[in-house]
């Protein structure tokens, strides 16, 4: 039973969209004047925040922060991909990738064209197509993921990854392996407010860093934490971020 006298009604806040919530969630920090605590499932549902929050210059406190997301397979291969874009002479980078995407390459063909790139300085796909006696079909779905990756160089980040998900054969490999795509939506959160996949990439380095590094502002008023992160603590206001239907729980004490 609780000591306390009951407080205040639970109030839920409707959004229109996961990114909604958190443009509403800057709002309320950039305005935070008492104790309020924002509380979510897992670490990765805070980072889209952070990023706002570090934009935008705004002091918070997160409990228990980690890194797991950063150093997901799927966040890698998104990554890998953008990085071979940039590089299409990275063989190392093709061998990580070859498989994920639509190239229909076995591996002995991989790592030969990986052997030519490297000895003549070439591209992987002039490699292929130089050097390769290939199938018409295959040929011509090369040329269409060598158009992707080309298009991909020059354009937003966010719709390099839709790109990479829907044309490029990487939503198909996710289905056959049975990965979850979970991390899709924050890394497209963060890429909307990159205007190239290079800025994209260097934005991740720096909110790993920031995360890994972030100093603990002890009189900050804004607090990010896990539901399960806050057991056992007091806060004056939570929100409780509820990720899939677009609103959040608020519990003001009184």
């Amino acid at each position: 039973k609780p000591t306390r006298e009951s407080g205040s009604e639970i109030k839920e806040i409707f959004l229109k969209s996961r990114g909604a919530q958190y443009s509403y969630l800057l709002k309320v920090a950039q305005d935070c004047n008492e104790q309020t605590a924002v509380l979510y499932r897992d670490n990765e549902s805070a980072i889209p925040l952070v990023d706002l929050l570090e934009r935008n210059n705004v002091p918070y406190r997160i409990r228990n922060a980690e890194l797991s997301f950063f150093t997901n397979r799927v966040v890698f291969d998104i990554q890998n991909i953008m990085k071979f874009a940039l590089d299409m002479k990275n063989a190392d980078l093709f061998e990580q990738i070859y498989y994920k995407v639509s190239t229909y390459l076995n591996k002995q063909m991989a790592l030969k064209a990986s052997e030519i790139s490297r000895e003549y300085h070439i591209s992987i796909f002039s490699a292929i197509f130089e050097h390769f006696d290939i199938k018409p079909h295959i040929k011509k779905n090369l040329k269409a993921l060598e158009t992707h990756f080309n298009h991909m160089r020059n354009e937003a980040p966010q719709k390099a990854i839709n790109r990479i998900i829907q044309y490029m054969g990487y939503g198909d490999y996710l289905k056959r392996t049975g990965m979850s795509d979970t991390k899709i939506f924050i890394m497209k959160s963060i890429a909307g407010r990159e205007d190239s996949i290079k800025a994209f990439l260097n934005r991740m380095e720096e909110l790993k860093d920031i995360i890994q590094n972030k100093k603990n502002e002890s009189k900050s008023l804004f607090i990010l934490s896990t539901i399960h992160g806050s057991k056992g603590l007091e806060y004056e206001n939570v929100l409780v971020f509820l990720e899939n239907v677009s609103k959040f729980v608020s519990i003001r004490r009184i």
